[in-house]
């Protein structure tokens, strides 16, 4: 798999039927901060991966979903997250198809937020995964849904995403006898999960790719909340700040005063977020 989701749109790996079911496919996760996830059908492949990525881990699946969101799942360095439901946790809502899983990529790709509603209040587990991570909903570059919603530059779904994540009766749902330690450790960690996992082909946080792409709401919006972080970068090596309207879409027509504008305005929004975090660290 090469390639930037960067470029084109075409990139996207629609899978809508189950695929070679028969067949195990080896999941490869790794630390945030390095490149290479992934799954194979080869185990020859699976290994030579996880012996060039320092910290990586490798699991056998039946299903590409399975695998997929494994993959998806960056190994955090210095802190150990149970990956497993605790015993007498028995999630009571079905996986998701991934031809429905499609179908959310192109509510959202669409802004269709009544249809994002449904989807999500039908079953919960349109957003998570099994392994209490981000659901895939773009295989080859592992997008979750804030990563689809802020290349897309609808500001609306994110905070319709974000709102449901932060929701005590989201997670009831799902967990209905977890106690409040265990469902508020849940929550910060899926919400660190969406906000800040890197997706695999330019290492862009969801971040990145509204600031590329000159959407100035969800800048704003991914900016503001406290669980993000503004200091990630890429594979170039750019914080969300370096890389500002560097995707803006020459279909927009925008003039080159207006970019300037518009850049000018992100530039702006996060570091509102800066100046905030620091007064904060001073306080305490």
């Amino acid at each position: 798999m090469s390639g930037s989701p960067d470029d084109s749109d075409d990139e996207f790996f629609d899978c809508t039927e189950p695929f070679r079911e028969s067949l195990p496919f080896y999941a490869v996760a790794v630390p945030r901060s390095s490149p290479g996830a992934g799954f194979f059908a080869n185990i020859t492949q699976a290994k030579s991966r996880l012996r060039s990525v320092k910290g990586s881990r490798l699991k056998a699946f039946d299903s590409i979903q399975d695998a997929s969101d494994f993959s998806a799942c960056p190994v955090l360095e210095g802190t150990e997250y149970s990956l497993t439901i605790p015993e007498g946790e028995i999630v009571k809502f079905p996986s998701i198809r991934q031809a429905d899983l499609l179908r959310l990529r192109k509510y959202i790709e669409t802004n269709d937020i009544l249809a994002i509603e449904k989807c999500i209040t039908d079953n919960p587990m349109y957003l998570l995964t099994g392994y209490d991570t981000p659901t895939i909903l773009q295989l080859v570059f592992h997008f979750n849904a804030i990563h689809i919603a802020a290349k897309s530059g609808h500001a609306d779904v994110i905070k319709l995403i974000l709102s449901y994540l932060e929701s005590s009766e989201f997670w009831a749902r799902i967990y209905p006898n977890a106690d409040e330690h265990t469902a508020n450790e849940r929550r910060v960690r899926v919400l660190d999960l969406y906000l800040n996992s890197p997706e695999t082909g330019s290492l862009s946080s969801p971040l990145h790719l509204a600031s590329k792409f000159g959407h100035v709401e969800c800048v704003r919006v991914l900016a503001s909340h406290p669980v993000t972080l503004l200091d990630l970068r890429d594979a170039s090596g750019a914080t969300a700040l370096d890389a500002a309207c560097t995707r803006l879409l020459v279909s927009e027509s925008l003039s080159l005063e207006q970019k300037s504008l518009r850049r000018q305005i992100i530039t702006r929004a996060l570091d509102e977020r800066v100046g905030i975090s620091a007064i904060v660290f001073t306080l305490f």
